[in-house]
């Protein structure tokens, strides 16, 4: 069996958001049993671990990347290669910057258009 591999896909900034947040796409490939979405977190210097931000509304992608299914709120089972997504607020971009050499943010049309739709949807207040 091949080593895990976890893969950035793209990093696309949601616009709508009141607060900074991104949709963060993952290729998860070599990989079976249960990912933990609670474990994608930013270390923030000086604040308590218990407040930095993690993955939340997490979502299972077609195998294209187009939009699947909400996750729920519990570790994925996994045992094959998936495609995934998270949105993540105040996400400090500037070390990945650095350590790959690219802007990880750049955009493609189909993901961006699914960070705007879904963080949208996921977050409609209804009133009646």
């Amino acid at each position: 069996m091949s080593a895990a591999k976890v893969e950035v896909v793209g990093v696309y900034p949601v616009l709508e958001a009141a607060t900074p947040c991104h949709l963060i796409e993952l290729r998860v490939s070599g990989f079976v049993g249960e990912f933990d979405f609670v474990q994608f977190t930013q270390e923030k210097e000086g604040v308590d671990r218990q407040a930095w931000q993690v993955a939340y509304d997490e979502y299972l992608l077609n195998e294209d990347g187009s939009p699947g299914d909400l996750l729920p709120p519990e570790p994925l089972r996994i045992s094959s290669a998936v495609r995934i997504a998270f949105f993540f607020h105040y996400l400090d971009l500037e070390p990945y910057e650095l350590a790959t050499g690219t802007d990880p943010a750049a955009e493609s049309r189909l993901s961006f258009a699914l960070a705007s739709e879904r963080y949208t949807s996921s977050n409609d207040v209804k009133t009646d």
